[in-house]
C-alpha cells in the first residue's frame, strides 16, 4: 500500500487517457510519472515554480529561470502555484502537439504573460528574451537580436496598429512567424548552437 505515491493508479491512468488534449500512450505516461516523481519534493504530489525552473536550468547552458517561469504558468491551470501530474501531462501533450492550432494556441498564451489576451511588445519581447538568455551563453552575438526579431514580428502581426497582438491577428500572422512557435520548443541538444 506505500506505493501508491510512486505508482500511477489505474484511476488517475484512466482519467489521463480520457483527456482530449492528452495524446501519448499508456507507457509513455508512466515514463512520464516517474520522471515526475524524481522531483517533487519528498512527500508532495506536485512540483512548484522553484522546481520547475531549476529542472530548465540544468538542461540548458544559459539561465532558464525566466521562460521556465512563463512555461510554469502555462501548465499551471488553476493557478494554485504547483503543477500536479495532471497538470504536467497535459502541458507536455499541449505545448508539443502536433495539431498546429493546439500549439498555436499554447504559444499565444505564452506570449501573453499577464493573461488579458493581448499581446503587448513588451510581453513578446520578454518571451523572446527569456529564450534567448536559456540558449544562447551571456556574451554571445545573436543576429536577429531578440529587440530586432521583437520588432518585426510586432509590426508584422499588429496589422491594426493598436500596439496590441489580439488572437485574430496571431492566428492570421503567425503562418509568416512559424519561427515564434518553433522558438518556444527548444531542445536542449541543440541549445546554444
Amino acid at each position: 500500500m506505500g506505493n501508491k505515491a510512486s505508482s500511477l493508479q489505474p484511476k488517475a491512468m484512466q482519467d489521463l487517457r480520457s483527456k482530449a488534449d492528452v495524446d501519448f500512450t499508456e507507457d509513455e505516461i508512466r515514463d512520464w510519472f516517474k520522471t515526475f516523481k524524481q522531483f517533487c519534493k519528498k512527500g508532495r504530489s506536485s512540483i512548484d515554480q522553484w522546481e520547475f525552473v531549476r529542472i530548465y536550468n540544468s538542461l540548458f547552458h544559459g539561465d532558464g529561470s525566466k521562460f521556465a517561469s512563463n512555461v510554469f504558468r502555462t501548465f499551471d491551470k488553476n493557478n494554485d502555484g504547483v503543477v500536479d501530474f495532471e497538470e504536467y501531462i497535459v502541458g507536455l501533450c499541449v505545448s508539443g502537439s502536433s495539431s498546429f492550432r493546439t500549439k498555436m494556441r499554447w504559444a499565444f498564451h505564452m506570449y501573453d504573460e499577464n493573461n488579458d489576451g493581448m499581446i503587448s511588445r513588451k510581453e513578446m519581447k520578454n518571451i523572446i528574451q527569456a529564450v534567448y538568455d536559456m540558449i544562447y551563453l551571456p556574451g554571445a552575438e545573436v543576429s536577429p537580436s531578440a529587440n530586432e526579431l521583437t520588432c518585426t514580428v510586432f509590426e508584422s502581426m499588429d496589422t491594426d496598429k493598436d500596439n496590441m497582438i489580439s488572437w485574430p491577428e496571431f492566428s492570421e500572422g503567425i503562418n509568416s512567424h512559424i519561427a515564434l512557435i518553433k522558438l518556444l520548443q527548444i531542445d536542449p541538444s541543440s541549445a546554444g548552437s
